[in-house]
This record gives C-alpha cells, structure tokens and sequence, in this order.
C-alpha cells in the first residue's frame, strides 16, 4: 500500500511569510495615518478659513449698510449766506484709529467704524420691533489672550491663555449709543456741534467698554480698507483717499479749509470700499506663536499708502501685500487672502460743497 505525501510549509517559509505580513500591515498602518494626519489638517484648515470667509462676509454687509443721513442746511442760522451738507452721523476708517502695532494689546492694520441701521439694542422688551434703529458699529484686528471668550472656572493657572490676533466686531447697542451728544443741538457760541465736533469719543468711549466687542474670527492677522470713488471717476483707486484715511467729520485727512471739490470727505461716504482680510490657519500659526508677544510679521511698516493697487515694483497696496505674503511664506504658515470692493448703498457723492 502506498504512502501518501502531504505537502506543508516549511519554518523557513512561515517565517518569511510572517515578516512579508508585518511589512504590508506595518506600511498600510503608516498610509492609514498619514492620510488620518492629512484629513485632520485639511479638516482644521476648512474650518479656519470657513470662519474667516463668514467673518469676511459679515463685515462686507455690514459696511454696505452704513449711513450719514446726510441734509443740507445754512453755513450759519443767524446769517446763512449758503447751504451746507450736514450729519450728525460718522464714519472713519484707516491705519492707527483704533491704535496701532505698539498699542496695549496691539491693534495692527486698520481699522473701521460708522453707524448702520442694523436695529441691536439691549436685552429688554421695551425696544422690541424696532430693527431699524442705529447702531455704531466697528471691526478691528487685535492681538490678545482669550480671556473674554473663555468661561469663568476656566482660570489661567488650570487652563494657559490662548493668546492669538482676532478680528473684533463693536457693537453698542443703539438705547446706549451717545454719539448725539457730541454732534447734535449747539454749543455755548450757538454754533452747531455737528459741523465743530471732529474728535472720536463716539466709538473710544464704546470701545472701551470691553462688553460691545466680540470676537468674530480668530487667526485674522490684517484687515485693510481702502475708501474709493467709482472706477468712472478715479481709475487709480487711490485719488480720494491716498493713504487709507478717511474720517466723514474733516474735508480731509488735514482739515483743509479749502480742498479740491472732487475728493472732499465732509458728510460723505465713501462711493466704494475696498476690503482685504489675511487669515491663518490655527495648526500652522501655534507652531510660531509662544508665549504672549505678537509674533514678529512687520505688520506695522505695512498698508500705511495706497500707492499702486496692482503693480508689486511700486511702493503701495500691492507691494504690502506681496510683503506680507513673503513674510507668512517663510514662515511656513497657511494663509487665505480675501479681497472686495463693497458698494456703499447709502454714499451719494457731491461736488458741491467745496469746504
């Protein structure tokens, strides 16, 4: 009778097998997490720049909302010799309005605040349906602790502050809102107060109260506006507003007593607004920061004048941007740059006023 032969592997085979398995298993794991690692990022980066394009959205619907309920009236009541534009509404915006780079905590770039329609009043029934009252309203970048966001049990000694730029919405409700004390009714002379008062307790004293400001998106390290005529009338972009400043109580950054009819600001809003916004994302910008200094990103020296709006080879917009860009590439940080020209709906432009 014959034997049968059953075949089988060998130790060696088994073992050869064994460490071809552990490779296989040992590279998938290896592509299973670096695809984890990627998704993780590329999920971090969606929503960062998701909150940063709502953020954006916010503050270019809101700007289209701002008002001067501008009226014309006499030079002076007791012997008017012409009509003036009046207002007893603001807008400004530009570098240093809300402070600065060196400032405590550092306020970089720009800043903006005007009145809108937008109807935020306190917590009480009594202003119930009443969606159209005024606001003053406002949006800066500043860089700071978390402490206003963070719930009080949540102290630094168990939780270290999260010190980071944000962008920062103000929002003074409209029953708390004093602007009308400084340009409404007449001084002690009898003159208007609205034509004498160029100061700006009208958004500092709100700004101050740290409770009218929110935070709106975090990791947003520039905001940039541009006030602009139309492009029929200023193909430059530069003429009415050569170094970003604009402020609705001056004929122009100086006060002119006399200033060209074309670029005067007094009781005008500007036709159009151009709004640029640089956001980081959180995973690339913890790598950077550390402790509670603003990471060094020459912010300061940047988006002081207009200049060139597109050519890079020119001081000016262009060139800040390309700059800054550079900057957030060397050190190796994701960014987003987001850029609009917001029409103001209620800016009516006129020539007529001269001074």
């Amino acid at each position: 009778m014959a034997r049968s032969v059953k075949s089988a592997f060998t130790l060696v085979e088994l073992l050869v097998g064994m460490a071809l398995l552990s490779m296989l298993v040992v590279l998938l794991l290896g592509i299973t997490n670096e695809t984890a690692g990627i998704t993780q990022r590329a999920g971090a980066k969606i929503e960062q720049f998701r909150a940063a394009r709502t953020a954006f959205e916010t503050i270019t619907r809101r700007l289209s909302q701002a008002t001067l309920n501008t009226y014309w009236d006499y030079d002076d009541a007791s012997a008017p010799t012409r009509y003036l534009r009046q207002s007893e509404l603001r807008f400004i915006s530009g570098p240093g309005v809300a402070g600065d780079a060196s400032s405590s905590p550092p306020r970089p770039t720009h800043s903006v605040f005007f009145q809108a329609p937008l109807g935020f009043v306190s917590d009480s029934p009594a202003f119930g349906g009443l969606e159209s009252l005024l606001n003053t309203w406002g949006y800066y970048i500043e860089f700071d602790g978390d402490t206003a966001s963070r719930p009080d049990f949540l102290t630094p000694s168990i939780s270290p502050l999260r010190y980071r730029y944000r962008l920062m919405e103000l929002m003074e409700p409209s029953d708390q809102m004093t602007l009308y004390q400084y340009t409404s009714g007449r001084n002690s002379l009898g003159l208007l107060k609205c034509s004498l008062y160029k100061t700006r307790e009208w958004f500092t004293n709100p700004l101050a109260n740290r409770s009218n400001s929110h935070v709106l998106a975090e990791n947003i390290i520039a905001l940039v506006i541009l006030p602009k005529l139309s492009g029929q009338e200023d193909s430059t972009g530069t003429k009415l507003s050569p170094d970003y400043s604009y402020d609705s109580s001056k004929t122009d950054k100086n006060d002119s007593a006399v200033v060209n009819a074309d670029t005067n600001w007094k009781n005008q809003l500007p036709p159009v607004l151009q709004v640029t916004m640089v956001a980081v994302d959180e995973t690339s910008f913890k790598r950077l920061q550390s402790g509670t200094a603003a990471p060094a990103l020459g912010l300061d020296s940047l988006f002081k004048v207009a200049g060139s709006l597109t050519d890079p080879a020119q001081n000016g917009y262009a060139k800040d941007l390309k700059t800054l860009e550079a900057t957030l590439q060397s050190q190796k940080l994701n960014y987003r740059i987001f850029t609009s020209n917001v029409i103001v709906k209620a800016a009516k432009w006129s020539r007529a006023q001269t001074q």
